[in-house]
């Protein structure tokens, strides 16, 4: 009984063929996965520093306020000592 790929040319795959698409396959999925580890990595590390700069923001505008609230006191107790 004759095979399937001697009616349609190409169908049959040599065993260098399978190893060769299923290494191409093995490859295009490992840079994928790479590629898809690099991106969470750099959207992490993306959030992290928009948290520290969230953080440092914060800080000033509470170190800010601190120092006029201190000022303020300071010349509320020099208009009460005049």
């Amino acid at each position: 009984m004759p095979r399937i790929c001697e009616f349609y040319l190409g169908i049959c795959l040599t065993t260098e063929e399978k190893a060769q698409t299923e290494e191409k396959a093995q490859t295009e999925e490992k840079a994928q996965t790479e590629e898809k580890a690099q991106t969470e990595e750099n959207a992490q590390t993306e959030e992290k520093a928009q948290t520290e700069e969230n953080a440092q923001t914060e800080e000033n505008a509470q170190t800010e306020e601190n120092a006029q609230t201190e000022e303020n006191a300071q010349t509320e107790e020099n208009a009460q000592t005049e």
